[in-house]
């Protein structure tokens, strides 16, 4: 038996229960809708992170290939972006909410792509930045998967907490609670009775 909540058992007390069960069962309701629909979202982030997992594998493939190619016939080229520090890169970091969940976003991007083309290696820059741009989208994929794996924890233990905790503790003292009114009316009526009966036996 779930145990009581420590109120007066009266009759204004009776009500303020009914009252809180009302809405504790709305209450569930909410988050049992945002369950389904926090868990349609997590489907479908997934779906995306396994496409994005191979667009960008086959993005890595054809981004080596086109380093070796470009390695064979500009080797001057390739020494130029070495020796100038590698390919410049910038990140945009920002937040996106989804669902009411905050997920950081980290995006990757080629600074300048000007210098590799005067340097014959456009097609290489190309390649890069659809890899980084891949590379960008599943990172974003992945971490809303993570950010939205948690909310649903969350939300399971509240409607868990609803459901075993909260509603059967309301509901266990609304019965203690009516069954005592009931016991008193009871016992008013069988008080009555005997006092019906006396006066009756008097007015013999």
């Amino acid at each position: 038996m779930s145990s009581l909540i420590r109120v007066r058992p009266i009759k204004t007390e009776l009500i303020k229960l009914r009252r809180r069960i009302l809405l504790a069962y709305k209450v569930k309701d909410v988050l049992s809708e945002r369950l389904t629909v926090l868990t349609n979202e997590l489907l479908a982030r997934i779906n995306e992170a396994k496409i994005l997992r191979k667009k960008l594998y086959d993005s890595l493939f054809s981004c080596g290939y086109k380093y070796a190619v470009v390695k064979s016939l500009h080797a001057q080229g390739i020494n130029s972006v070495v020796e100038a520090g590698g390919v410049p890169l910038g990140t945009d970091i920002y937040t996106e909410n989804i669902m009411g969940v905050k997920v950081p976003i980290t995006k990757l991007f080629i600074k300048d792509s000007s210098f590799l083309a005067k340097l014959g290696l456009s097609d290489y820059a190309d390649e890069l930045s659809r890899l980084l741009e891949y590379l960008s989208e599943l990172s974003r994929a992945e971490s809303s998967i993570r950010a939205l794996h948690n909310e649903i924890k969350k939300t399971k233990r509240k409607v868990n907490a609803l459901d075993y905790i909260i509603i059967p503790q309301l509901k266990s003292t609304i019965k203690a609670i009516s069954m005592k009114f009931d016991e008193k009316e009871r016992e008013e009526k069988t008080r009555l009775k005997r006092v019906k009966t006396i006066l009756e036996r008097r007015r013999k």
